[in-house]
């Protein structure tokens, strides 16, 4: 009998792809034609940009109508174009499985979050603001874009997240989504910094918030206190400076504080 063998081949492949699901990833292969794959999730509905774009307005009393239903407009048109370039076809943690073993070239939820805040940010909304969350749920973790009316933090927004659905657009108020715990990403990312300099003995370790590029580049400090890198001659030095830590520091945040 052959049942002992295949019960234990099929515990191996259950096993490999909860390993492979994680949002890490591998680097990012090029990226294949933007065409319709059978399994493509559909392009997004008027009905349902109508209704994210009425409760984008509802935030606040001084939001431009006209920037609320683009911000929803393009969520939806986003989703379907990153869907269409990432070739999504299955599900978000089998698609997770594809891109880790190179089968898929993009699709992690952090390139949808990472590609939809870049997309939506864009726009240079005068009445609206775009947040980047990080949340965790049984052990996975995640991250999105959030949409909040100008000057509000992410918890008074809206979670735009094309990943969790297999690039069919969720949208949800922050606070009514409760089962991530979302965060804001620099808090989450500096918590992570400061806990890496303090197990490497470091006083500070400098990192780049993914995403973000040049711009954003951070000093997490052990004592607890975090702050922007401000001038383009510090932001120099730090990255020609061997021991502040953005080497072989940076790529171990990559493999931590980054996976979403």
């Amino acid at each position: 009998m052959d049942f002992m063998p295949n019960l234990l081949s099929r515990i191996f492949l259950c096993f490999t792809l909860i390993l492979l699901a994680a949002c890490g990833g591998v680097p990012e292969a090029s990226r294949g034609p933007m065409k319709v794959l059978p399994g493509s999730p559909p392009p997004g509905d008027p009905v349902d940009m109508a209704a994210l774009a009425g409760a984008i307005e509802a935030l606040g009393p001084d939001i431009d109508p006209e920037e609320a239903a683009r911000a929803a407009r393009i969520s939806y048109e986003h989703t379907y174009e990153l869907a269409l370039q990432y070739q999504i076809t299955d599900p978000a943690l089998i698609h997770n499985v594809k891109v880790n073993m190179g089968l898929k070239p993009r699709g992690l939820c952090k390139d949808w979050a990472e590609d939809m805040e870049r997309r939506l940010e864009a726009e240079n909304f005068e009445t609206l603001d775009i947040h980047r969350g990080i949340g965790r749920l049984v052990g996975v973790d995640h991250s999105t874009a959030i949409i909040s009316r100008k000057g509000e933090d992410m918890y008074q927004g809206i979670v735009v997240d094309p990943w969790r659905k297999g690039g069919r657009l969720t949208w949800i108020h922050t606070i009514e989504d409760t089962a991530w715990g979302w965060q804001p990403q620099l808090a989450v990312l500096d918590r992570r910094a400061r806990d890496l300099a303090r197990e490497k003995g470091k006083d500070s370790i400098i990192y780049s918030v993914p995403g973000l590029g040049p711009r954003c580049i951070r000093v997490a400090n052990a004592d607890g206190s975090s702050r922007a890198v401000t001038t383009s001659e510090e932001a120099a030095a730090c990255l020609a400076d061997p021991g502040a830590g953005f080497g072989a520091a940076m790529a171990e945040i990559d493999s931590t504080a980054q996976v979403n």
